[in-house]
């Protein structure tokens, strides 16, 4: 699989250059979850698999191509999520977004191309199943049917030691804050009115 996806991208990258639009393109090439537990995938550096909360079910590696703008060869630790794919991609076509849209993410440009840091931010994910998670600077707040965990990335980023139970006051201001924008997140949602 990953020979023939290899081999698919160099094409695409190929015509590209045949094109002579190379430098005026960019190519993302990313997954949209971690490693699939039925297909022998994984990381020892993270926990969780696709599907889950965990690092191991989001955290993945990016590629992306933008000869000339892109230094080759270099690397970012930034957190970057799929949705500033969009934001990023709309602010380079120059294209106006109506005044009452609202866009989740940012523009990771000045990351890629400059090396800036992105904001801080607080991100979160949901599953629509009861499973979600909220991340604000180095806290990870992880939240499941029938708990919540508290884990510090900065220093424990293999999610193996819950401090919820020692630190409920963070643990609510925390959940305080996924509720409100998972809430909000769904009233502007363009689907909400379907069940």
């Amino acid at each position: 699989m990953l020979f023939r996806s290899d081999e698919g991208v160099n094409q695409i990258l190929d015509k590209l250059v045949e094109l002579n639009i190379d430098k005026n393109t960019i190519v993302w090439f990313l997954s949209d979850n971690g490693a699939a537990k039925e297909n022998g995938s994984g990381s020892k550096n993270t926990r969780g698999a696709k599907g889950s909360m965990y690092e191991g079910g989001h955290r993945v590696p990016a590629l992306v191509w933008a000869p000339s703008r892109i230094k080759a060869g270099s690397v970012s630790d930034q957190t970057m999520m799929t949705f500033d794919i969009t934001v990023s991609s709309i602010q380079s076509a120059g294209v106006a977004v109506p005044a009452n849209h609202k866009l989740d993410g940012v523009d990771i440009h000045p990351t890629l191309f400059n090396n800036k840091k992105i904001n801080d931010r607080t991100l979160i994910w949901e599953n629509g199943k009861g499973s979600g998670a909220l991340r604000k600077g180095s806290w990870k707040l992880v939240v499941n049917k029938k708990n919540q965990e508290l884990y510090n990335l900065k220093d424990d980023h293999k999610e193996t030691n819950n401090l919820a139970k020692s630190m409920p006051e963070l643990m609510t201001e925390l959940r305080k804050e996924f509720d409100t924008i998972l809430s909000e997140t769904k009233e502007n949602a363009p689907y909400s009115h379907i069940k």
